[in-house]
């Protein structure tokens, strides 16, 4: 069982999948990454899950900051390549801007 830092790789191809920290072996804080080693998200978690404040990405550029509550947005603002505000998330619901 994990406890403290570590990280978990793909086993298929030996990628980083995560590294952060771990509390009685979920993930607690820490980097997700894509298979291709890109960051996917970074935060905190709770039971393994996003839970807490965190930041998703795609395609090397920030795509969601906010809240997360059991593994889905909460609270927070979405943004396009260009870093434009194209959505916000209140009580889990989405809404285009």
């Amino acid at each position: 069982m994990r406890h403290g830092k570590g990280e978990e790789y793909n086993k298929y191809n030996g990628n980083i999948i995560f590294r952060g920290e771990y509390c009685f072996g979920k993930r607690r804080k820490g980097k997700e990454f894509y298979n291709d080693g890109q960051l996917k998200f970074e935060g905190e978690y709770s039971n393994g899950e996003r839970n807490g404040k965190g930041k998703e990405y795609q395609y090397y550029k920030l795509y969601f900051e906010g809240e997360y509550l059991k593994g889905k947005r909460w609270n927070g603002t979405g943004y396009n390549a260009k870093g434009k505000e194209i959505f916000i998330v209140k009580d889990g619901l989405e809404y285009q801007i």
